[in-house]
């Protein structure tokens, strides 16, 4: 196992003020959206929508539940490319468990963190090696989450079925995707620069912490040479792995959208991949709001209102009920999954070692 420095604290629980209120949030947001958007969105029942998945076959269930397993196992050789000495199997059940948390709790993606960080502690990884994983993970699915839009739009011009709009968001979207990756790669280019840019973006947090009568914030420029130090030569070495993987896991999860929409028998003419595409793309955005967990109810409505657009009401609840379907299987499924690989995590002693 890879040892590192110890020195950075384990990241900190969200106070139970802050839970509650995002569990209040949360509750009203889904209840809105199951109750009330998606019924008048599909102009039908859940009955009607469930009656489309009730039609399908054994055979095309279990290639679904394939592939959706295989997107989830295809985010351990990413975890594993972001941690030296990580084994595969140990960033599959790492990453089961922690989405597991992440998708069941308000504000779960610190609990899911958290549950990652006590694994790789367990495994023999200090807190410095640790934290780079997690922070070059963030910003490679970062760079993704903005890329897909951007791809997504390109892929809607060459099929000439981009409209202003969308080009405009693409223009919006290549802007802040090379902005990211400008910021990313001047940080880790010289000390000189990465303290420049902490420094400048801690005078602008502050500025706006002033605003909410609150302190403002230390230490940021110290903190990205810090970052720099210690992810320059993980990035150098590993981003090939690292953007290899997170390629294939989106692409297995695009697939198990796209293989929901054609085996509820929504058609290439009636709908097309590149849409479809299109729908993946922006749902992976909507995902990333922290209001729900695991984004559910903003995802199921956005896919919707992305996909069923001028559709005719028997098709949007196809849609419906493919949508419902891909986040069955990509929300849902990893919550036992990860059940079970808290429980490998409790008795696989043979991974456990001493951080050194």
């Amino acid at each position: 196992m890879t040892a590192g420095s110890a020195e950075e604290a384990p990241p900190q629980h969200p106070s139970r003020i802050r839970i509650a209120v995002q569990t209040l949030i949360a509750v009203g947001v889904i209840a809105a959206i199951f109750g009330w958007g998606i019924p008048r969105i599909t102009g039908g029942s859940y009955g009607d929508i469930f009656a489309h998945l009730g039609e399908l076959a054994p055979w095309e269930i279990l290639v679904l539940v394939g592939i959706a397993f295989a997107s989830l196992v295809a985010y351990g050789p990413f975890l594993a490319a972001s941690l030296p000495g990580l084994g595969v199997p140990q960033g599959v059940v790492a990453n089961l468990a922690s989405t597991a948390v992440a998708n069941t709790v308000p504000g779960g993606g610190a609990f899911g963190v958290a549950v990652s960080v006590g694994m790789y502690a367990s495994w023999g990884f200090a807190a410095g090696p640790i934290t780079r994983s997690i922070l070059v993970t963030g910003f490679w699915n970062l760079f993704a989450k903005l890329a897909l839009p951007v791809l997504a739009v390109s892929f809607m011009a060459m099929a000439g079925s981009a409209a202003v709009d969308y080009v405009v968001w693409a223009g919006v979207g290549v802007l802040f995707l090379a902005g990211s990756v400008g910021v990313f790669v001047v940080v880790l280019w010289s000390d000189r620069f990465a303290r420049m840019l902490g420094d400048l973006a801690g005078r602008v947090v502050s500025g706006l912490r002033r605003l909410l009568r609150r302190p403002p914030v230390v230490g940021w420029g110290i903190a990205a040479v810090d970052f720099r130090q210690r992810s320059i030569g993980l990035v150098r070495s590993a981003w090939v792995p690292l953007t290899v993987w997170i390629v294939v896991f989106n692409l297995a999860m695009f697939l198990v959208l796209l293989m929901c929409v054609r085996f509820v028998g929504v058609s290439e003419a009636d709908l097309s991949w590149v849409t479809v595409f299109a729908g993946y793309a922006f749902s992976r955005l909507i995902s990333s709001v922290p209001v729900t967990p695991g984004g559910v109810g903003l995802v199921e409505a956005g896919l919707l209102g992305l996909l069923a657009a001028g559709l005719p009401l028997e098709t949007k609840q196809e849609v419906a009920a493919a949508a419902l379907m891909f986040r069955g299987l990509t929300f849902l499924l990893p919550i036992p999954l990860g059940a079970i690989s808290a429980g490998v995590w409790a008795t696989r002693s043979k991974w456990r070692r001493e951080a050194t």
